[in-house]
């Protein structure tokens, strides 16, 4: 008698934790797909501002070395006159 006992409840613990009703079922794949795509939102957008942070450090490299060769030539040209 304990040991049916015993073999219920193990199954209603093993029942309760892996079986899935459809609706269930469906609602945890629902929210999986919306998971998912919420996810693939954020990585796009992280990615765009990635991209951007290095446009603008790509840009400001590209000023910064024509600001260099320019202070050069000023003043290599000012010492030479």
């Amino acid at each position: 008698m304990a040991s049916k006992n015993k073999s219920e409840f193990l199954t209603g613990l093993m029942g309760g934790a892996f079986s899935f009703s459809p609706v269930s079922h469906a609602k945890a794949i629902l929210f999986l797909i919306i998971c998912s795509f919420s996810l693939w939102i954020v990585q796009n957008l992280l990615r765009a501002c990635v991209r951007q942070v290095y446009k603008m450090s790509e840009n400001y490299i590209y000023v910064s070395s024509i600001l260099k060769y320019t202070i050069k030539v000023v003043l290599v040209d000012s010492t030479h006159t």
